[in-house]
């Protein structure tokens, strides 16, 4: 098992904030792939049963009137948040003492749930209210509560004070989280649709899509690939909450 990682200090360069994050990524991808396959399917419930419901995608300017389709999506949010906190809390343990205790991941996860769901309640309304004021703004907050998630696992459990925090350690950093956020996603989401492309491609050589088992494969491993992308935001996510605490 790897020993514990080095994470980059307050005045380390996007680069270096990138490197950490895909060193914590390779060295936590193994354990915690299962768990980040789980968020992605639980993420995707209210989509799945717009589409079996007849139902047009959801979207800003679409919003569905089925009660279900919400009753659904409130159900896979929690599961999602309660999963990818175990998945980070599994990815934090691996990185900063070498070791995953599975337990422990749980039994905070399930703690930090009410706090952490009112927590991103508010990151929302705060994002939503600096849009509507202007866009400069909002992306200015979304930024700083990218933190949150972090903030409400290892460092206070009451949401006003996580939302503050978020925003507080952000506020030094901002232009390099802006670009590590950015970059790393813009990475992660290229890398995953090419995975996903040549995945499909190869596998199409073998199970054409339109078979059950073609079609079977080549969702598991879209699912796995997103849930590869997802663990690398968080691996980002917890790199960036210890450059940004290091100064405290």
């Amino acid at each position: 098992m790897p020993g514990p990682m080095t994470l980059p200090p307050h005045s380390a360069g996007v680069s270096e904030l990138l490197d950490a994050a895909y060193r914590v990524w390779r060295a936590t991808l193994p354990k915690c792939l299962p768990l980040a396959m789980v968020a992605v399917v639980v993420m995707n419930v209210p989509l799945l049963y717009a589409r079996s419901a007849g139902h047009a995608p959801p979207s800003p300017f679409a919003l569905p009137r089925d009660p279900i389709y919400w009753g659904y999506y409130a159900i896979g949010m929690i599961a999602y948040l309660f999963v990818g906190s175990v998945a980070i809390g599994l990815q934090h343990g691996l990185a900063r003492e070498g070791r995953a205790d599975f337990g422990a991941a749980v039994g905070r996860a399930a703690t930090r749930l009410p706090a952490l769901l009112a927590a991103m309640v508010l990151a929302y309304l705060a994002v939503a209210l600096g849009t509507m004021l202007l866009i400069v703004p909002g992306v200015y907050v979304a930024v700083g509560v990218f933190l949150i998630w972090y903030v409400v696992l290892f460092d206070t459990t009451n949401p006003v004070q996580a939302l503050v925090r978020s925003l507080k350690l952000a506020h030094p950093l901002w232009w390099k989280l802006f670009a590590a956020i950015v970059i790393g996603l813009l990475v992660m989401l290229v890398s995953t649709f090419a995975a996903m492309l040549v995945a499909a491609l190869l596998v199409g050589l073998v199970l054409p899509a339109t078979t059950p088992a073609g079609g079977a494969v080549a969702g598991a491993l879209g699912v796995a690939f997103m849930g590869a992308g997802l663990l690398f935001v968080t691996a980002l996510g917890i790199v960036l909450h210890s450059a940004a605490s290091s100064s405290d």
